[in-house]
């Protein structure tokens, strides 16, 4: 399970195309993940996790978290987000925050999201799934109320982890 997390990692930091939902199978997607980083990395394309493969895995994937770990809160917004709400089809530094707040937060069970900064069909669902977990109404748009809640949620993660 552990290689399918550090895929998940390099695909939530954008290295890798193919998302991994760790289960601890390692199936066709778990291999083909392989092959991707393995050929990303400049080693050889096997879908075998050598120790070669393991060590460059694992070294990325840590120096992605790395970055992660000097979190700080992240406050609510006080007015609506701009004029309206960020939605589907946008591309923003917003939503690639919005992305790394939803991939962060392992409570609401997602998929992990694409960190791309372009609000695609998969961010719409997270966001949607978000949604009605908070009792809000389920539309896909990021506005005030949805805004507040992710971050509300994200500030409570973090400083659970401290």
């Amino acid at each position: 399970m552990e290689i399918q997390k550090n895929l998940r990692t390099l695909y939530q930091n954008g290295y890798i195309n193919k998302s991994i939902i760790p289960d601890g199978v390692y199936g066709t997607e778990t291999k083909e993940a392989v092959k991707e980083f393995q050929k990303m990395a400049g080693l050889t394309e096997s879908a075998i996790v050598d120790f070669e493969t393991w060590t460059a895995l694992s070294e990325m994937a840590e120096s992605c978290l790395k970055k992660l770990e000097k979190t700080t809160p992240i406050y609510p917004f006080e007015r609506l987000l701009a004029e309206d709400a960020v939605c589907l089809g946008e591309t923003s530094d917003l939503v690639l925050l919005l992305q790394i707040l939803i991939n962060e937060l392992d409570a609401y069970d997602l998929a992990p999201l694409q960190l791309n900064g372009f609000f695609d069909k998969n961010t719409e669902n997270a966001v949607k799934a978000i949604q009605e977990i908070h009792g809000l109404p389920s539309d896909g748009r990021v506005d005030k109320d949805t805004w507040n809640a992710i971050a509300s949620s994200y500030n409570k993660y973090v400083s659970s982890k401290k």
